[in-house]
């Protein structure tokens, strides 16, 4: 079958497909018209794992495959619904737009899946959304930009928590981002905008488009502790060389670049 997937946080209501989703795919599995989803769980946190067709009335097996850290549990049910089924609203188009710029006075952060020493400069984008929604968020800018998406909070020392999902290159224009989720009113989210390489700045845009207008602003996020620059780690160590070699004359010190992988 032609599989489509769909995935859900806290509770799945057939009859209002848009509440609670958090992402969805069609053919971006290695084969052909299969799905692949990838997303960050939370520990003690509920998702459900909708398996449906690109056709209506289509019949078939398939099977899921789930690679992750660890094992996770997958339990079938049915799903209950609050009222009759009817067809989901795909109407959009009302967009929304976002111009700053990367510069070395912007804030650095750990990238997920990157090294302390590798920094990246980024710009936290605070979401206000009005109606609940799928909307699109794709960049516009000469830098080979890259972009993290988060519910609640963002904290730029723990870049996983609270991670939705991220993008690099899906975009229509070359090295842009592309980030299709769906919203719910009243929540709050921040798309972090970066870049693929280290320490790089320059302007950027971000277009949003939906079923309504967003809310789009800037903000500052506070760290629950030091962001390391690779400069300080760099200094530090050779602070510790040259108190090393006082002490054993006879020893040579040799000052490199620490590089610590955040897992």
């Amino acid at each position: 079958m032609d599989t489509v997937g769909y995935f859900y946080e806290n509770s799945f209501n057939p009859s209002n497909a848009s509440a609670n989703l958090i992402t969805d795919d069609d053919d971006s599995g290695d084969i052909d018209y299969q799905f692949r989803i990838d997303v960050y769980l939370q520990v003690g946190r509920t998702y459900i794992l909708v398996v449906t067709t690109h056709l209506d009335f289509e019949t078939g097996s398939f099977s899921i495959t789930a690679m992750g850290p660890a094992s996770v549990g997958l339990t079938l049910f049915t799903a209950s619904t609050s009222r009759p089924t009817v067809p989901l609203s795909t109407t959009s188009g009302v967009s929304s737009s976002y111009a700053d710029a990367l510069s070395s006075n912007s804030p650095i952060f750990y990238r997920p899946n990157g090294y302390i020493g590798d920094i990246y400069y980024f710009q936290a984008i605070q979401i206000t959304v009005s109606v609940t929604g799928a909307y699109s968020f794709t960049s516009n800018s000469d830098m080979d930009t890259r972009a993290y998406f988060y519910e609640t909070f963002f904290d730029p020392s723990t870049p996983l928590v609270n991670l939705i999902t991220d993008d690099d290159d899906s975009g229509d224009d070359i090295f842009q981002f592309r980030i299709d989720v769906n919203l719910q009113s009243g929540r709050t989210y921040i798309l972090v905008v970066t870049t693929h390489g280290d320490y790089v700045t320059g302007s950027f845009r971000v277009l949003a488009s939906g079923p309504a207008s967003l809310g789009l602003m800037s903000i500052t996020p506070s760290t629950s502790r030091p962001i390391i620059t690779r400069e300080f780690l760099t200094i530090s160590y050779r602070l510790q060389a040259e108190k090393n070699g006082k002490q054993n004359q006879s020893c040579q010190f040799y000052s490199t670049d620490a590089r610590l992988q955040l897992i």
